[in-house]
Parts: C-alpha cells; structure tokens; sequence
C-alpha cells in the first residue's frame, strides 16, 4: 500500500516550526536586549553617511583625543545609523532581531545538516541563547562569528559541486567564496584579520577531506581559500592597516570586551 498522503497542514507545520521559534526567541531578545553600543554606532556612521571619511578626528566624543579615530566595525556603524534613521530608536531593536534570528538559522543550518531533528534543533537554540543571553543583541562581534560558521557550511554544502567541477573551476568558485566573505567580514568587524586567518585553517581542514575530490585538488583548493581569505582583509575598507589596529585594540580590550 502506499504511504498516506501528509496533509498541507501538516507539511506547513512541520517545516516552519522551527523558523518561528528562531523568530520567536530573535523577538524576544530584540525587545529585551541592551542597544547602547549601537546607539553609539550609529551616531558614527551616521558622521560618514554626512560626509565625513572613515578615518577622521575625533569629532563627538565627550574628551576629543589627538589622534585620528579608525572604526573598527565601519559596514555595522553604517548600517546602525541607517535603522536609526528608518526606524528610530526602534530600528536598534530591529537590527537585534536580525542579528539573533541570523544566528540562530545558521545554527539551525549547521544542526540539520548533522542530522539532527527539528525538535532536537529548537530544544538546542532554546537553551543555547538562553545561556547566550548577553551576546544576542544589535552589536557587531556576533554577525561577523556568524559569517565565518556560515562560510564553512557553504563550502561543505557545495563539496559536490567542487568535486565534480574542472579543477580551474573549482579553484576559482573557492577564491571568489573565500575572499566575498573575508570582504564581507572585515566591513563587519576588525576581528576578521584574525577569522580570515581562522577561516584560511577552517576551509583548510574541510577541503583535505576525500569529499573535496583528489589530493592535488584538495591542496589546490585549500591554499586558494587560505590565500584569498588574507588578501580579503588588506582590500577592505581600512586597507592594510586594519591588522595593526587590530592588534592594538585587541591588546587594550583583552578581558573586558568579548568580541576581542
């Protein structure tokens, strides 16, 4: 006998259970979250959508210092100053619930495609975010952590393709991946000096599985992702000086902000 026909209904629950708890909880961490930073971001951003050019003095702070100041997540404090500009003060709680329903489907991402259930996957995001609670809000560190798990996921999720693909072919699609997504990142935050070095070590350990096709291509292929994730970062907005300033600003803040 063939198997029952499964109702509209029940297809329509069943996939999009899981969408609306991530909606659920990104709601709830949007309306109870701390915006402060962002609110600081966006005045920021909001100096260089009026002009002003990314590296400049120090032109609103209460003490105004000598030295010039250098953004360190320059794409995240444009992109605050535009929801405070569409929204308001709300736009901030906006761009949380974007921020945490991101991560939360990435995540969502990694689990089912290591099998997990639905319900085991909303079980897990559930308790994680609980005990994530302070790190899912409007700030920049967590979509640019984000970004690295979702470049390893689509790397793995088009192995076949690699596989199969003409090895010039497949040498250039992980070039263009690896270095779209460290561009992407170091907008994001200046953390992406060290993540592009990460994601170089991370793609380097996936793509020398036999899944990735024949050791030439492998080596091929990991090199080019190692490559193009470091050159993303000295083409990105601040150019080669990022790594130093990073390096700095890491020294300053090593214990008393999470993201460095």
């Amino acid at each position: 006998m063939p198997p029952p026909a499964v109702s509209l209904l029940t297809r329509v629950r069943d996939r999009g259970l899981l969408p609306a708890w991530i909606s659920i909880i990104a709601l709830w961490r949007a309306t109870a979250g701390d915006h402060t930073e962002a609110m600081w971001m966006s005045r920021e951003g909001a100096a260089v959508l009026d002009g002003a050019p990314l590296v400049h003095p120090d032109i609103w702070g209460w003490a105004p210092q000598a030295w010039d100041f250098i953004p360190t997540s320059p794409g995240w404090e444009l992109l605050s100053a535009l929801a405070y500009r569409a929204f308001g003060t709300a736009g901030f709680a906006v761009l949380a619930f974007a921020v945490t329903a991101t991560t939360l489907g990435v995540l969502a991402w990694v689990a089912r495609a290591l099998g997990a259930s639905r319900i085991a996957t909303i079980a897990a995001l559930i308790f994680s975010s609980t005990l994530a609670n302070g790190i899912l809000t409007s700030r920049a560190g967590l979509p640019a952590f984000t970004l690295l798990i979702a470049e390893f996921m689509t790397f793995w999720s088009i192995r076949d393709r690699l596989r199969r693909a003409p090895r010039r072919v497949a040498v250039a699609r992980t070039a263009l991946i690896a270095f779209a997504f460290a561009y992407l990142g170091i907008w994001l935050h200046g953390s992406w000096t060290l993540f592009s070095l990460a994601a170089a070590g991370g793609a380097g350990m996936l793509m020398l599985s036999p899944d990735f096709g024949s050791q030439r291509r492998r080596i091929a292929l990991t090199t080019t992702a190692g490559v193009a994730s470091v050159l993303a970062t000295f083409v990105g907005p601040l150019g080669p000086r990022v790594w130093a300033n990073t390096l700095r600003v890491g020294a300053e803040c090593r214990g008393l902000v999470k993201e460095w």
